[in-house]
C-alpha cells in the first residue's frame, strides 16, 4: 500500500507523524499552515513519529476526531483552508490522514497572530516561522505576480539607460549566436522590463537589476579555498553590477581557477579545462536567473579542492520539487530575467538545465553533480577530478577532453582574460597568498551563510 511505503520514507517536507491528535490544536495547525504555504503535505494521525510504528487510534473517538480538525483549523487559519481527511485501516489499526493542498491564496496564518507572526513555513521536516521576505514572497505569489515586475519607483529612467541596455543585450546577443530580431525599446517593455506610464517610463526591479547596482545584494561573492571546506581562503572577488557582467565575471572567475591543459588538434592547440564550460555557464546563470531576490544574500560561487560549488538563495519556488525539475519542470520566480536571459541566449531551453548539467558531467567523466535544496537556498555542486599536481598549460598531450565547448568569447564578455591554471601567479600557496582582508570564511561568506544548521 502506498500509505504505508510513505510511512517508511519517515517525515519530510510533505509528510509528518503524530501517534495522537495534540490537545493544542495550534502544534498541528502549524504544519497545517506550513504546508499550504509550502507543497502540501499529509498529517497522519496514529502513528510514532520517531520509531515509524504504526500505533493506530481508538476506534470510538474518529468521528470526533474527524469533526475537530475541520473546525480547528476553519477557526484558526486565514484565509480558509479546507483539508482532506480520510480514514485508513491498516492490518486492524486506524490512521486519520489530513491532507492539505499546496494553497492558491497564499499567505495561510493563525488569525489570532496575524501574518507578521503566524506565518509559517515547510523547512525540510520542520516548521519555521516565516521571515519577512519569506512572507512577502509569499504574498506575490497568492497574487500570481512577479517581483522582478514590480515599479522600482524611485528610479529615473532615461532614455540613455534604455539605450546602452539594448545595445549591451544586442552585443550578448550576437556573442550567443541567439538568432532573434535586434533587441528594442518595445522588446523590454514587453518583457516586463519597462512600463510606459503618461509621466513616461517606469523601471521594474528586472530593469534596475540589468542596468545599475542599486539592489546591495545584487551581487556574486567568488573565492578559491584551500582543501574542500571554508576554512582557508586563497583568493576572493565580489563582482557587482548589471546581472549579465555578473555572469561573465563570475564564469571567467571559475576558469581562471580550474585546471587547464592544451589539446592540440593538427596544428593548432586548443585549451581543455577539467570542467565542461555549458555546465559551469548552465549553473551560474541558472543561480541568477531563479533566485530570490527579495533574500539578503548574494549569489557564492566557490571553488574546492574538489568541486565548484555555486548557491543561490531562495529554495525551488513554488510547489516545484527536485524531482520534477530533473524531469524538465520549470516554474519561474523571475519571469523578465528569465526572458532576458533567454533573448540573449544565456538559456536555451526552459526545463533542461539540470539534466544538461547531469549529461555534461558523466561525459566528462565526472561524479554525479549534486543538487541540494533547503527552503532558503540552492546549491549545485559540480565534482572535480583528483590532481596531484597542477596542470601545466604548455603540455602538448590531452588531459581533459571536451568536444562539445565552443570557444569562450562566445559565452562571456569582450573583458575576458587569459583563463590560467588553478590560480593566478599571487596564489603559490595557501600561507603566503592571505592578505589581511582574508583571515576567514565569513569574510567571503553573507552574514547568513547557507547550510548552517540545518
Amino acid at each position: 500500500m502506498l500509505l504505508i511505503e510513505e510511512i517508511k520514507q519517515g517525515k519530510s517536507e510533505t509528510l509528518d507523524f503524530m501517534v495522537v491528535l495534540p490537545k493544542e490544536s495550534e502544534i498541528y495547525i502549524k504544519t497545517v499552515i506550513a504546508f499550504a504555504n509550502t507543497k502540501g503535505g499529509k498529517i497522519i494521525i496514529g502513528v510514532d513519529e520517531q520509531t515509524r510504528e504504526i500505533i493506530g487510534i481508538n476506534e470510538d473517538l474518529i468521528h470526533k476526531i474527524d469533526d475537530q480538525i475541520i473546525t480547528a483549523i476553519a477557526d484558526s487559519v486565514y484565509p480558509q483552508i479546507i483539508p482532506s481527511v480520510e480514514l485508513f485501516n491498516i492490518d486492524g489499526k486506524y490512521l486519520i490522514v489530513i491532507a492539505i493542498e499546496f494553497g492558491k491564496s497564499r499567505p495561510y496564518y493563525f488569525k489570532t497572530k496575524g501574518k507578521e507572526f503566524g506565518t509559517y513555513i515547510r523547512a525540510g521536516s520542520t516548521n519555521r516561522l516565516a521571515l519577512s521576505y519569506q512572507i512577502l514572497e509569499l504574498e506575490l505569489e497568492g497574487t500570481r505576480k512577479y517581483w522582478d515586475r514590480q515599479i522600482y519607483l524611485s528610479y529615473n529612467v532615461t532614455e540613455r539607460a534604455i539605450t546602452k541596455l539594448c545595445r549591451d543585450l544586442n552585443s550578448y546577443r550576437r556573442k550567443n549566436n541567439a538568432k532573434l530580431p535586434k533587441i528594442t525599446k518595445v522588446d523590454l517593455e514587453n518583457w516586463g522590463l519597462l512600463l510606459n506610464s503618461e509621466n513616461g517610463y517606469l523601471a521594474t526591479n528586472a530593469f534596475v537589476l540589468f542596468s545599475s547596482s542599486n539592489f546591495k545584494f545584487s551581487k556574486t561573492q567568488c573565492a578559491v579555498f584551500a582543501g574542500n571546506d571554508r576554512t582557508i581562503i586563497i583568493d576572493r572577488k565580489e563582482f557587482s553590477g548589471p546581472l549579465y557582467e555578473q555572469v561573465g565575471e563570475a564564469f571567467n572567475y571559475v576558469l581562471k581557477n580550474i585546471h587547464r591543459s592544451l589539446k592540440i588538434v593538427g596544428l593548432q592547440g586548443i585549451d581543455s579545462y577539467e570542467l565542461p564550460l555549458d555546465a559551469i555557464r548552465e549553473i551560474i546563470v541558472n543561480a541568477h536567473c531563479h533566485r530570490n531576490y527579495l533574500d539578503n544574500s548574494c549569489v557564492q560561487v566557490f571553488i574546492f579542492e574538489n568541486r565548484l560549488e555555486v548557491t543561490s538563495p531562495g529554495g525551488l519556488y513554488g510547489n516545484l520539487t527536485l524531482e520534477s525539475a530533473l524531469q524538465g519542470r520549470t516554474i519561474q520566480r523571475n519571469e523578465s530575467i528569465a526572458n532576458v536571459f533567454k533573448a540573449i541566449g544565456f538559456v536555451e531551453n526552459w526545463g533542461l538545465g539540470l539534466k544538461k548539467i547531469q549529461d555534461l558531467s558523466k561525459k566528462f567523466g565526472l561524479p554525479n553533480p549534486e543538487f541540494i535544496v533547503h527552503s532558503d537556498c540552492f546549491r549545485v555542486n559540480l565534482y572535480r577530478k583528483t590532481f596531484g599536481i597542477n596542470v601545466d598549460s604548455n603540455n602538448d598531450t590531452s588531459i581533459f577532453k571536451d568536444d562539445s565547448q565552443s570557444n569562450v568569447g562566445s559565452v562571456i564578455d569582450n573583458k575576458n582574460t587569459d583563463a590560467r591554471s588553478v590560480v593566478d601567479n599571487k596564489n603559490t600557496d595557501a600561507g603566503s597568498v592571505i592578505d589581511n582582508k582574508n583571515t576567514d570564511a565569513g569574510s567571503v561568506i553573507d552574514n547568513k551563510t547557507p547550510m548552517q544548521d540545518r
